[in-house]
Formats: structure tokens, sequence, C-alpha cells
């Protein structure tokens, strides 16, 4: 795993305009190939014309245990995918925010095409509601479940259980066009006997229907949960102003302008819907355990839309957990899928698929758990095992040589390569490393032999990293055909089409391509990963290949630091205090102010920018301008070793 994807991106059919599920609809291949080093396992691989025609399903229990903060305790659910997913996927326990999730297989069941419609229809609507929480975009997102994808996507069936079966029930009246029905048959229940019905925006409605459904009030454009009756009605006092004059007919006509007609109709007890979060985000192990923030209101039918029924409060509750619980599936079965790729020699070990998904998951990704402490103690080992192996080997060599072989055997080029050959290559990852390398040996040959540390450091700098990356990607036009689903990065790239910004110059340096989208710098590496792969290794292919990108290339005459490290050289070099940053955020801006102390005096520069790192250069770079200013000032005091 790199980087903190939202898990709400992994979730089938709720795809809003701006949803947070970071899908568009149209090709849904585009859902199977997130970014170029994300994958999904093939078990939840497919498309939904021919999934809905399979006929037989496997099912897997998937349950939740802990100490929630509500008397609300989220019920089983049933995963219903195309095949087995294997023994290993079950002792894959998991924790989320403290909350236990357990799957457990439990049968292969038949469903008919009818079926899965319904089941699909009530999971496009309950996850589109709970992660929007927008009219237009659940309206939205239930147009796009009517196309019948052809083309493969992840698709998977959550089903709500009562008693360990799946709940037909539920699922078939929640996901009825109900608001659309003449027949007063369609507006209860069949168990109920008696219709009592109740006046809504949509016609009548008994309180059958009415109880444990969830409802769209036009007039604020919110979506509630509704868990009962009240002993109120219009004419009532306001309940949240006890003791005052305030009735519920005088609130809703002077704060919304709305008369309410059937006055004698009690109001129905409703709150907010559950938050979808990201539960698997370290801050949740250390705060709350589950969504909050569900605010009870009272609520006159005649004002209410029926858009689900019935939908329990548990069952609101477990599929608020589901884009966590999926992401969290997702990558256990991939990593199975490692465990088999590294062949007999590592399946000898009982490692579970949790632990070797630690040892992939880095610290930016803000987990509970990542791999440094398991890096630490791995490296701790190979070391102790190649020096153990070359002492017994090689008893007669000096200290000296056995460390240089030692060196060789556990460097990052030699891991790098032993991954290689086992076919473990993330593209991004040896693109880096091989771009880093031929850049580096491009420099020491051309600068040789006067290619410094300093020199060979700086021009590799301006070279490879993420900035020079995407102004290549951008001048090359490489982003036109990048394969995504993320909002955040379809925005950046109608940005680069609308606004005209020009890519025309250099690529090397900080600036060129400061504040651009990381993926277009990952999309340079992965080509030269490919490259790398497919040339049989052949570093030489690579850089004719890749210097085409990325000319005109740095040279020792105009090559520049950084302004976060030359701002920190120039402390270290003058002796002032290390450079401090203060960051704060508003409104999706980072401002950060960057502040030197010297010979009394606060140096500072501001900058901005949609991400920490960007906003830092800038802030260095304005603060690098104010101490360049100073010097000019002042060329005999102590700013005078300061090069202008």
């Amino acid at each position: 795993m790199d980087g903190s994807a939202s898990p709400a991106a992994d979730v089938a059919d709720t795809r809003g305009e701006d949803a947070p599920c970071e899908e568009e609809p149209g090709n849904a291949e585009e859902t199977y190939q997130h970014e170029q080093t994300v994958y999904f396992p093939e078990e939840l691989v497919d498309n939904w014309s021919s999934f809905s025609f399979l006929g037989l399903y496997y099912c897997y229990k998937i349950s939740m245990r802990g100490c929630f903060n509500s008397t609300t305790a989220p019920t089983d659910l049933i995963l219903a995918v195309k095949c087995d997913m294997g023994s290993e996927f079950l002792c894959n326990s998991f924790n989320l925010g403290g909350i236990e999730v357990a799957m457990e297989y439990v049968r292969i069941i038949h469903l008919n095409k009818e079926q899965v419609i319904f089941a699909r229809r009530f999971q496009t609507t309950i996850l589109s509601l709970l992660i929007n929480n927008d009219h237009s975009k659940v309206s939205h997102a239930l147009k796009y479940f009517h196309q019948l994808q052809l083309s493969p996507g992840v698709v998977y069936l959550l089903l709500p259980s009562v008693s360990g079966k799946v709940d037909w029930c539920s699922i078939k009246f929640s996901t009825s066009p109900i608001y659309e029905a003449t027949d007063k048959d369609m507006r209860h229940c069949h168990s109920c006997k008696d219709a009592d019905l109740l006046q809504t925006e949509d016609g009548p409605f008994c309180r059958c229907m009415l109880q444990n459904s969830i409802v769209y009030t036009p007039h604020n454009r919110m979506f509630y949960a509704v868990t009962g009756f009240l002993d109120l009605n219009a004419n009532s006092l306001l309940h949240r102003n006890y003791g005052s004059d305030v009735r519920y007919k005088t609130h809703f006509k002077t704060r919304h302008g709305l008369n309410l007609t059937y006055e004698d109709q009690p109001l129905l007890a409703a709150s907010n819907l559950f938050k979808v979060r990201n539960f698997l985000h370290k801050c949740h192990y250390k705060k709350e355990k589950e969504p909050s923030g569900r605010n009870a209101v009272e609520l006159p039918p005649e004002l209410c839309r029926v858009v689900m029924t019935p939908v329990s409060a548990n069952t609101l509750c477990i599929f608020s957990f589901v884009p966590s619980i999926m992401y969290r599936i997702q990558y256990l079965l991939l990593s199975e899928k490692l465990k088999i790729q590294l062949g007999p020699s590592m399946q000898q070990f009982s490692m579970t698929a949790l632990k070797t998904l630690e040892a992939l998951t880095t610290n930016e990704c803000q987990e509970e758990f990542s791999l440094e402490s398991l890096e630490t103690l791995g490296d701790s080992f190979l070391k102790y095992v190649t020096t153990q192996h070359l002492f017994s080997k090689y008893k007669l060599h000096r200290e000296g040589v056995l460390t240089s072989m030692r060196d060789s055997l556990v460097s990052n080029a030699a891991l790098c390569q032993l991954a290689c050959n086992k076919n473990l290559v993330r593209l991004e990852f040896l693109g880096d490393a091989v771009l880093n390398h031929i850049f580096t040996l491009h420099f020491y040959n051309q600068y040789y032999p006067k290619c410094t540390p300093a020199l060979l450091t700086n021009l590799r700098k301006a070279s490879v990293n993420n900035c020079c990356y995407a102004h290549a990607a951008v001048k090359a036009g490489l982003h036109r055909h990048l394969l995504h689903s993320s909002s955040e990065l379809k925005h950046v790239i109608n940005d680069l089409e609308n606004l005209g910004r020009s890519f025309s110059g250099p690529s090397h340096g900080w600036e060129p391509g400061i504040g651009l989208h990381e993926d277009l710098a990952d999309l340079i590496e992965s080509i030269a990963g490919a490259i790398y792969l497919d040339s049989k290794h052949d570093k030489e292919v690579v850089w004719r290949a890749m210097k085409r990108l990325l000319e005109p290339l740095a040279t020792a005459e105009n090559v520049e630091p950084d302004p976060v490290t030359e701002v920190k050289e120039l402390c270290e070099h003058i002796g002032f205090r290390k450079p401090s940053y203060s960051r704060t955020r508003e409104d999706g801006v980072t401002t950060v102010v960057a502040k030197v102390l010297a010979a009394g005096t606060v140096y500072s520069g501001t900058g901005t920018g949609r991400k920490k790192d960007v906003a830092k250069m800038f802030a260095a770079k304005a603060l690098l301008q104010e101490l360049k200013a100073a010097a000019l000032d002042s060329p005999d005091d102590l700013f005078s070793c300061l090069h202008i």
C-alpha cells in the first residue's frame, strides 16, 4: 500500500460527481486499474452482467465485536463473491478503530438474477447515502446502477442478515420504488393487517413503512434515519425549547416558510445518518471508535420523502464501516497472492496475510501499523545471517574485506535485483531506482574527475524528484493517457487542460512541476520501470528513452538546490539556528511560515499551497529572499559570507 487513499474509493457503485469514492461513471476498467501501483484481487473482479448470471455464490459472514459508544451495535453482514477466497482468508481478523472484525465462511447459496439486482440496488443506495449524503449524488449513483456494465470492475454483494440469514425482506422493500407507487398495498408491508396511514410529501404511507426508514427532507436537503414516533404534533411546543411558546408549526413557518397542513399527525423521531470515515486511519485508534454527531430531530411526516425502508440502525451502523472493511479485505487478498507468488520457499512459513500486509505498508499510509519496525528488524537479521555465512566461508579474510562483501550482498541495489528476479516489481518503485542510478552515472561520467560529492548530489536531486517528473509528464502530454479513478487527479488534469499553464521550459529543479499531483510523477517512474523490464534490464535503453522526456538536463552551471536545503545549509554555514516552520490549514490550503533568528532579528517568509511540502518550499524561498535582501543591506556584518 502506498499513500492514504480513502477506502470509500474501493466500494462499488457509489459514484457521485465529486463523491469521496473517487470514481466516475463510464469505463469500469478504470476502477480495476486505479493508479499504476494499485491492483484488485481477482476474487473481487468481474463485470455485473456475467456476475448476475452465475447462480451460485460463496458467502462469508463479517462480524464486528467491540465496545461501541452508543446503544447501537452493528448487525452481521454477508459478503457474496464469485469464488472461494481460500482458507487463509478466514484467519484474517483485523481491527478497525478498536472494533474487531472477523470473517467466517457460511456456505454456497443460489441467487437468481432478480435477487442479485435487488441486492446490488440495496448496497448501491445505502452506501451512496452514507458516503455522499447528497440527494443529487444519490440520484446519480442510482442512475449509474441501471447501466449494466460489461467491462471489468469491482464486483461483490453486501447483504444484511438477521439471525445468520439474508434479510431479503429489508432488501426487497427498501429497494422498491415505493414513492412512485399508486397502489396502497405498496405503502405498507405485507405483515401489517391494517394500514395506519400518515401523509408524506409523496402521499400516504403506513406507520410500518415509516418505522426504520430513511427519509429525505427537501426543505433543508438532508437525509435522516427514522427511529420511531413521538407523542408530539405540529401544535406541540418545540421539544428543544421546553417552556417557551414556540410551536413546531410556527417554527417551520418562520424558519423555512412552510405551512404544515396535517397538524394532528405525530412527529417522526429521527437522527442524522451515520458518517462514513476511514477507520483504518491511525487517529481512530486513539479517539472515537464509531461515527458520532447523530443529532436527534423531530420531523413532520408531510415534509419527508421515503427513500429506503425498512433499514435498521444496526444495518446503517455496519454499512458505515463497509468502505474500511472492504479496503482491508482487498489488500489481505493481495497479500495472500504475494505469498503464493514468492513460491514454496515462502509458503513453508506460517506468516499471516496481515503480517505480510504490514511489511508492504509505508508510514505515509497513516495506519496503526507500518513496515518501519519490520524493516529495522529485517535489516538487522539480513546483516546477521550474511555475516555468519561469510565468516564461516571466509574465515581467513580481514574484517574490512568481509564487511565489503556483506555490504554488497545486502545493499539496496542487490535487494532490488533480488525482488526483480522474484517478479515482485511495483513498476514505480523499480523505475525510481533505475532513474536514480542512471542519472547519477550520467553526471559522474560527464563531470569526472571534477564531480565533487556536493555537485553530484545537487545535480541528482535537481533531476530525480517528483516535481521534475510531473512537469516532464505534462509537457509530453502523458497525463491525457493516465488510467485512474481519482476525483482529485481528475480535477488536476482538468485544470491543466483549461488553465493553459505553460509547461514548455526545462523540467529540472524543484519549481517547474511543483504542486502537480504525485501520480503524474509516478507515471514517469513506471514507464522507466517498464522499459527496464522489457529491455531485459538494459540501463542504456532506459537512458536513451527517458533522456528524450527529461531534456534539457541540469548542468553544473544552472543547477540550484531547493530552497529548503539552501536555507538549511546557509544557516549552518553562517552559524544561525536552524530555521523553524509553522503550519496552518484552512479551506484546503496550507500556509507555512519559515523563520530564522539572526543577531536578534527574526527573518521570515510565508508560502501557501494545497500540500504542506509545496507551501514549505515557497516559504523557504521567501525566507531566502529576505536573507539575501538583508545581506545586500549589510554587506559587512554576519551576512558577508552569503554569496549573492
